[in-house]
């Protein structure tokens, strides 16, 4: 049962799979001939926890409790809490709403989610585990425990509860990309690709799938397919530092350094320790070229079109107007022919 999922997809897209290799055969002299930079890892790929439904807003008072916490509505102020990141008050006050309500599936889902954000994991898993007892058929929580095996390292557990939620629901794109995500903590990075690409196939705009994908490429030395993996997830409405970060090391091994000190510079921007790292690699090998490149500053005057129109070296007019969903539709229908007549050139296109 545990492997049945990843078998069962990897059955039905053999020549996809086939046709992956093909690639990454073909494609890894060239990479593998390009001058190496000294470079940190990229991190390590993160997850996204499905948002609460948006309460009303509340008052500064409310949010801060100065005293013992007391709240009049524990549950709204711990799901307010919770979307601003105040994980303090959102924890004393998601405990006391599932005090109220001990049978609410709910409460303990977010409550774990709470735990898990502020690293408290064995909590988070208890609460997953209770919410799971009263929803037994709920993906979210099934993921959401998943998840937290993966960080506690037991991917077999995760494994289990990922099963679980595609015989629920086959098409759940989160499904594929947590299944995408245990297949890499195994090692098993053909069954990892077809996992990312299960959950592309569902949501075209599945940014973690892609930036999972290009950090996949990345480990295996693919780093040009790992460039065009990560442009999809920096295109998201609410892009992540990491993406940027992983697209700027993908970039940098392609020797493509003006472009990785773009990304690194956004990444930089948006908080990231080992983009402003490898930014200041980057940026003196630039200088010593006597090449301009971006900085965190000149990132920040920058609109999100233009960003992406310079990484990706197109019109900032055609970036705006491009539909995420018209390159799913290409992708679907380029996996379609390639299953059928096995053409393994096709899959560089996207």
């Amino acid at each position: 049962m545990n492997m049945k999922w990843t078998m069962s997809f990897l059955a039905l897209s053999g020549a996809l799979a086939y046709a992956l290799i093909f690639v990454a055969q073909t494609g890894g002299d060239a990479v593998a001939q390009a001058p190496q930079p000294q470079t940190t890892p990229p991190p390590t790929p993160a997850v996204v926890d499905p948002a609460p439904e948006p309460p009303q807003v509340l008052t500064e008072a409310e949010l801060r409790p100065t005293e013992t916490p007391h709240f009049e509505d524990p549950w709204r102020v711990g799901v307010q809490a919770f979307q601003s990141g105040d994980l303090e008050v959102a924890l004393a006050a998601l405990k006391a709403s599932v005090e109220e309500r001990p049978n609410s599936a709910y409460r303990h889902y977010l409550l774990g989610l709470a735990f898990r954000r502020n690293g408290s994991v064995a909590a988070a898993l208890t609460e997953f585990e209770r919410s799971l007892a009263l929803a037994p058929e709920s993906v979210k929580t099934l993921l959401a425990l998943g998840r937290v095996q993966l960080d506690l390292g037991e991917p077999e557990a995760a494994r289990e509860a990922v099963d679980r939620a595609l015989e629920i629901d086959l098409d759940a794109a989160d499904a594929w990309q947590v299944l995408g995500r245990i297949e890499m903590a195994q090692g098993q990075g053909e069954e990892a690709e077809a996992a990312f690409r299960a959950a592309i196939l569902r949501d075209p705009d599945h940014a973690w799938a892609w930036n999972n994908l290009g950090y996949l490429y990345i480990q295996e030395e693919r780093f040009a397919e790992a460039s065009e993996a990560l442009l999809h997830a920096v295109r998201s409405p609410r892009p992540d530092a990491v993406f940027f970060n992983n697209l700027g090391v993908a970039l940098e091994r392609t020797e493509d350094l003006s472009r990785a000190a773009l990304a690194y510079a956004k990444a930089d921007l948006m908080g990231s320790e080992a983009a402003a790292t490898s930014h200041a690699r980057v940026a003196t090998r630039l200088t010593a070229e006597g090449v301009d490149f971006a900085t965190a500053d000149s990132v920040e005057l920058l609109e999100a079109a233009e960003l992406l129109a310079e990484l990706t070296a197109v019109d900032a007019s055609a970036v705006v107007e491009a539909d995420a969903a018209d390159l799913g539709e290409e992708w679907v229908a380029t996996r379609t022919e390639e299953s059928v007549e096995g053409d393994s050139e096709s899959l560089v296109r996207w």
